[in-house]
């Protein structure tokens, strides 16, 4: 066995299928149809734009990451003063503990190798890391911090608008074969890629170099050292559809996102399980019903974690939900009251965090929520402001 890193990196976004014949049609239909793709782009960059103004600073935590016991939540608070600063909070397995404020007013982000290895999205120059005793703050990315995904403390990756850059424990560098991959345009109206999961695992001796090609728009892999770019197509459904969300864990991949059902003048729930050891994709869907309507595309989770084969869990509006293995099922959590919301989630083997805030007499303070195989519980945070 040798130890090799998987990057998997997500395409999100419209697409036309590509799997079947197409059929010829009249010049007025295929007009009509690209007004539609048209009109399902800006319906679909209204929605980002909602979404980036979600994400934007509100006192609490915002995003959090766990490794075994360990976990890692960061946000930011406001002071007395009215000074808003970056916060960052430490899960041993017991109790949170507030560490010394991180550069900058606000992290939105953070991914975790470990214990002693972080790095948060915020700060100066967009980027902060975390070694087990202090924050830093790192040299700006070639591109515009986007998501980021740690695999080891040498081993982070990020991208942003299609540009993939990787972090060596010491500068930054772009992936030229993978970038220009990503970039390169589909037969649909526009693909993007904005999610990206580094997961170390065991390969095989002489399989570490295998790939799977395929044709539509889906995940793509990135062996590093190796520079091999691999063309993981999930095979869903729906006429447009995309993919929004993405995890790993040992053994399993869980990419989710939604496609439109013509029958159903709407979009469906999407969920696909990547098996790397046979690689294989299996669809393992919900059934929600039409999730959006109109010619349009969107997702019914865009925070979605996996801690095994058999724990996964997500945070939509449609309701938290957990995989088993099997099945979806209900798993709502513990209401922290009116003016409270989860707003991202981790797991580790059979437990999962989720963080965000909650209201008390009008002023927004930290909250996590930790579920188990015995259910939720609220946990008890600390709050700086």
């Amino acid at each position: 066995m040798i130890s090799a890193v998987t990057v998997i990196a997500l395409a999100v976004g419209a697409g036309l299928a590509t799997a079947g014949p197409a059929l010829a049609r009249p010049a007025h239909a295929r007009q009509a149809q690209v007004r539609l793709i048209q009109a399902s782009v800006a319906q679909a960059s209204v929605a980002q734009a909602r979404a980036a103004a979600a994400r934007r600073p509100v006192d609490g935590l915002a995003a959090v990451s766990c490794k075994g016991s360990f976990c890692m939540a960061v946000g930011t608070y406001t002071d007395r003063h009215g000074r808003r600063h970056a916060l960052a909070e430490r899960w041993n397995g017991r109790a949170w503990r507030t560490l010394a404020n991180p550069v900058g007013r606000a992290l939105t982000g953070v991914s975790c190798s470990g214990s002693t290895f972080c790095m948060g999205v915020g700060g100066p120059t967009g980027l902060e890391a975390w070694h087990g005793n202090g924050w830093r703050t790192l040299s700006r990315t070639p591109g515009s911090p986007g998501p980021v995904s740690c695999g080891s403390p040498r081993l982070c990756m990020a991208i942003d608008n299609g540009l993939v850059e990787s972090w060596n424990g010491s500068r930054w560098r772009i992936w030229k074969q993978a970038t220009e991959r990503m970039q390169r345009r589909p037969a649909g109206p526009v693909r993007q890629h904005k999610r990206v999961l580094c997961q170390r695992d065991k390969l095989p001796r002489g399989r570490d170099r295998d790939g799977l090609s395929g044709a539509g728009s889906g995940a793509h892999g990135v062996r590093v050292g190796r520079q091999e770019v691999l063309r993981l197509f999930a095979p869903g459904y729906g006429n447009p559809a995309m993919l929004n969300a993405v995890t790993c864990t040992r053994g399993l991949c869980m990419a989710a996102g939604g496609g439109f059902a013509e029958v159903d003048n709407g979009d469906l729930a999407m969920a696909e399980a990547w098996h790397p050891a046979t690689k294989t994709w299996t669809t393992v869907s919900p059934d929600l019903g039409v999730i959006c309507t109109g010619f349009t595309t969107c997702g019914w989770t865009s925070e979605l974690a996996c801690g095994s084969a058999t724990t996964c869990l997500t945070l939509s509006s449609f309701g938290t939900m957990a995989w088993n293995g099997t099945t979806w099922k209900p798993a709502e959590a513990i209401s922290a009251g009116r003016g409270s919301a989860l707003r991202d989630v981790s797991c580790a083997g059979t437990s999962c965090m989720a963080v965000g805030f909650r209201t008390a007499h009008g002023v927004h303070q930290t909250l996590a929520e930790l579920r188990t195989p015995k259910g939720w519980r609220i946990l008890r945070t600390t709050n700086p402001g």
